[in-house]
């Protein structure tokens, strides 16, 4: 794993971890604050030393600077936001630096340089890790090189303890930012291969409804969505009608002008219906040059209008393969009746077109019966 491919570990809510990372250094000052007051008393208690010097030197002093440092990252993150990264992790120096120059005699102060580089892994960034490691150790250096006093009173291995602590933590932020890269392409890749499984899954089922040729469902499709509405026709009175359309003549057009132009003449008419229906409107290719066109919740007369609109629309294409022939359609037309069912209500549609066939083409025909 190489940090190429850390490095895209980011969270795209900088703003939200830069919130929590001020928050969490208030939180440092409210400590420190409560820990000098807690020292306070034994202080008092033990009359080590004067007590209103304590309260300057070791409680306001250093807590005041570092107060003043978070409220500068503040301002710096409302009204500088490029740099407020880089300021936040130099901010967590600036606090572990104000607490050890200041209380140079507290043992181990030192490993407080620790908190901006956990700071730094906030982002996941391998650079603003190690910004974080450098700028710690320039300001462990500048302490002992321009504090004499400081210098004299520090023991050296804890200095040393407290590099060794921030390289090894610098090793062991690699380590957890090559996991969580793992797992973020772990994830990615996861979560790739469900939404292309899906999509896949959706391709099928659509090819599997589908007709290849025209793109409208399919025979199938077309029986289950019928067999549903009529359902809902019968135990709620949903109005419904069923047209049937045959292109006139279409085996003629297959012998004289071939099979690829039927194909065109298929899709154009299939393209034509499509275009003139609603989204609560179902069309289907039932076989052939047959179509079959579902009204729910239109009226007998809504349904003939937007038919006779489709046949009037498909005379008037003008097909240069067929030397500007004109291809007309005959329907039949039924609507549901409750008690009839699915059968009889397609047969009734049939029927008609039928009637339309016998009465010359190219033209629709209402199913009568006075049994019904």
């Amino acid at each position: 794993m190489n940090m190429a491919e850390a490095e895209a570990i980011r969270s795209i809510h900088f703003e939200k971890w830069n919130r929590k990372t001020l928050n969490a250094y208030w939180i440092v000052v409210l400590i420190s604050v409560v820990a000098e007051l807690v020292g306070a008393f034994f202080v008092w208690r033990l009359d080590s030393r004067p007590l209103g010097l304590y309260f300057l030197e070791t409680l306001l002093l250093p807590s005041s600077l570092a107060a003043a440092t978070v409220l500068v990252s503040e301002w710096v993150n409302k009204h500088l936001p490029a740099w407020s990264i880089y300021l936040l992790i130099t901010a967590g120096t600036l606090i572990a630096a104000i607490f050890v120059t200041i209380q140079p005699k507290i043992d181990g102060l030192q490993m407080t340089f620790v908190i901006p580089m956990l700071v730094s892994v906030y982002y996941f960034q391998w650079r603003k890790l190690m910004f974080s490691f450098v700028v710690n150790l320039v300001a462990l250096c500048l302490i002992l090189l321009l504090d004499p006093e400081y210098s004299a009173d520090v023991d050296w291995r804890e200095v040393v303890s407290a590099v060794t602590l921030m390289t090894c933590g610098v090793v062991l932020a690699y380590g957890i930012m090559s996991r969580g890269a793992e797992i973020q392409q772990y994830w990615v890749r996861t979560t790739q291969e469900q939404q292309e499984l899906l999509v896949r899954n959706a391709l099928m089922e659509q090819l599997s409804k589908t007709d290849a040729l025209t793109g409208l469902y399919n025979h199938k499709t077309f029986h289950e969505y019928l067999d549903r509405l009529v359902e809902q026709g019968e135990k709620h009175g949903l109005k419904l009608q069923l047209a049937i359309m045959d292109i006139d003549n279409f085996k003629t057009i297959n012998d004289t002008y071939g099979h690829w132009v039927g194909d065109l003449v298929l899709n154009r008419v299939a393209q034509t219906i499509k275009s003139s229906l609603t989204c609560d409107d179902f069309a289907a290719r039932y076989g052939g040059e047959e179509f079959v066109v579902i009204f729910a919740d239109k009226t007998e007369d809504e349904a003939f209008g937007t038919v006779e609109l489709i046949r009037n629309a498909v005379s008037r294409y003008d097909h240069e393969e067929l030397g500007r022939q004109p291809v007309t359609i005959s329907a039949g037309l039924r609507g549901h009746v409750p008690g009839i069912g699915k059968e009889r209500l397609f047969k009734g549609a049939d029927e008609a077109l039928y009637d339309a066939k016998l009465a010359g083409k190219n033209r629709t025909v209402v199913y009568r019966s006075s049994a019904e």
